[in-house]
């Protein structure tokens, strides 16, 4: 079996996304593990009672926002006796929908068989929809029937927020050998990815009718489109050039007065912006390396020199040939990324080329590692002094 955790991020847009909110900020969840440069390695995961306990708070967090924003159910009865609501679902996680049921159980049931598949991004059994129907019994047990607020229905959404189904995106592995996968994993694979979200009703139509790898290309190019492809940049990207880290690096503020908060802000924009141009505009991939444009506002203009930009807003620029400029390589963001408070370090900026854009770290190092500063030769292990001759030979 194959498990991949849904991190933070993913976590709180699922939640925007499954109860239609405007948005969701979580008030606590677990700090994500980062391994091999990622925060969604499942091999690194682990779930403490501590960490469980922050899950089921951010469950509670979801479902009370729901109950705040809900209107009042204006069921009526049909002239069989049985109950509507409305095709919007009111303030039920459901839109699109008509309910026609006789009780409370049958109405939590038809909200779990609407509401489940999107959640888990599968079909689902009735086995798992009866499991989780014994919280709705209790919950009527405890407290009645309510055919306008029924909190049966939000005991059930809290251990669905809660279970594995939710928090994990899981493969199982084939009975025997290679097989192929099931028609929704390739939906929810593209969804993650691009938009680091659940797929939409459009994905799991086609998934569910197996008609998606018939049109990849097709749903590939429309979802780049979408706005919530910026959650490739923002959090794929990100991760993978390591951008996070620039909000911990300090230049020497007596060495580079020039530096604040707004000018670390627009190089992180600068390098945000162009990551997303190459993504969203099906650019080569070389353009990481030899652009010969990039995205100014006036202020980070001004800090490399470049004329004829003004206002603080972004804007593509196109670039003087010269060798000094262009590509992920040239951008502040990086530059400053890759370098101690003081100074420049080749050493450290070709490790990070090596690990990060070539997927090919370097070997560990003999001894101590050298760098020339002041026309002095510094080792991290004895100060300065002269590197051996052995070290010149390497």
């Amino acid at each position: 079996m194959n498990l991949e955790f849904a991190d933070a991020r993913e976590v709180e847009q699922r939640l925007t996304e499954d109860f239609y909110f405007d948005g969701f900020k979580a008030d606590v969840l677990p700090p994500d593990d980062i391994g091999y440069g990622f925060d969604n390695i499942a091999d690194l995961f682990t779930v403490s009672p501590g960490q469980l306990e922050q899950y089921l708070s951010t469950a509670e967090q979801a479902i009370a926002q729901l109950d705040q924003t809900a209107k009042v159910s204006p069921n009526w009865a049909e002239k069989d006796g049985t109950y509507s609501e409305p095709d919007d679902g009111v303030f039920l996680p459901i839109r699109n929908v008509k309910l026609g049921f006789n009780n409370n159980q049958d109405r939590v049931r038809l909200v779990l068989e609407t509401f489940l598949p999107r959640a888990y991004r599968r079909s689902v059994a009735p086995e798992k929809i009866d499991r989780l129907m014994i919280f709705a019994r209790l919950s009527l047990t405890q407290e009645g029937e309510s055919f306008i607020r029924p909190k049966s229905a939000y005991a059930t959404l809290r251990a669905a927020l809660s279970s594995p189904c939710f928090l994990y995106r899981i493969e199982q592995d084939p009975p025997e050998g290679i097989a192929p996968i099931s028609k929704y994993k390739p939906a929810s694979r593209l969804s993650y990815f691009l938009w680091s979200s659940m797929p939409d009703d459009e994905l799991f139509n086609l998934a569910r009718e197996n008609q998606l790898r018939a049109h990849q290309e097709e749903q590939v190019g429309r979802m780049l489109k979408d706005p919530k492809a910026r959650s490739l940049t923002e959090n794929f990207a990100e991760q993978w050039l390591h951008l996070s880290g620039l909000k911990n690096v300090a230049p020497d503020p007596g060495l580079y007065p020039q530096f604040d908060e707004s000018l670390r802000e627009d190089m992180h924009e600068e390098t945000r912006r162009f990551v997303a141009h190459i993504i969203e505009e099906d650019r080569s991939i070389m353009e990481f390396l030899n652009a010969d444009y990039t995205f100014l506002n006036e202020r980070l203009a001004g800090h490399y020199g470049v004329e004829g930009v003004s206002g603080g807003a972004f804007q593509q620029i196109q670039l003087d040939p010269q060798p000094q400029r262009g590509g992920l390589l040239t951008h502040a963001s990086i530059l400053t990324l890759t370098s101690p408070p003081t100074r420049t370090s080749p050493v450290k900026r070709g490790v990070w080329v090596l690990e990060t854009l070539f997927n090919d770290p370097p070997l560990e190092a003999i001894g101590p590692n050298y760098e020339m500063e002041d026309g002095q030769w510094l080792t991290s292990e004895s100060g300065r002094g002269e590197p051996p001759a052995s070290r010149h030979e390497e």
